[in-house]
């Protein structure tokens, strides 16, 4: 009986390992998988990273602004959550007119952008400020509306933080 119960004791353990072995592969599948994403919405978008210049300021498709700027709102009252960011795919959608592949990797690629810059912030007065000299500001009622309506899918515990980074977009657009 006592073998038996070591050649069980020994079988769960290996089968453990095992599996706790093929999710760590699986893992970095994942994080190789969503780094490929952001090379490929970048290459799609023409972003090219110039030297001593700060990523967001790098951006020159004003679309990839704005929707990193509705990112940056969204994120304020914490992290981005799955439901924040298929809104705001079918947002660009609407709002651009373009199909769920080239929305997907424009949310990958302003994703990215608001990780760049530390804090969102600093992410929302980047972008909106790329946003508006990319632009112009005859798009703020469009940004407002696509920031509003992300944001509020999973608004978190802390929805002053959203409302002051709303505010930021209007003041930046009505003050140039």
């Amino acid at each position: 009986m006592p073998i038996l119960l070591f050649i069980i004791g020994v079988a769960t353990t290996v089968g453990i390992w095992y599996w706790r072995m093929k999710r760590a592969g699986e893992l970095v599948g994942d994080i190789a998988g969503a780094a490929q994403d952001v090379r490929n919405a970048a290459r799609r978008f023409g972003f090219r990273r110039k030297t001593n210049v700060h990523p967001v300021d790098s951006l020159d498709d004003a679309r990839v602004a704005a929707v990193g700027a509705v990112l940056a709102v969204a994120a304020s009252d914490g992290d981005l959550t799955a439901g924040e960011l298929d809104a705001a795919r079918d947002e660009a959608m609407a709002t651009f007119g373009i199909d769920a592949a080239e929305a997907t990797e424009m949310v990958a690629l302003a994703r990215w952008t608001v990780g760049q810059c530390g804090n969102t912030d600093n992410a929302v007065y980047r972008l909106t400020r790329r946003t508006r000299a990319l632009a112009g500001t005859e798009v703020r009622d469009d940004l407002e509306r696509m920031a509003r309506t992300v944001a509020a899918v999973d608004a978190g515990s802390d929805a002053g933080r959203t409302e002051d980074a709303l505010a930021h977009i209007g003041r930046h657009f009505r003050t140039g």
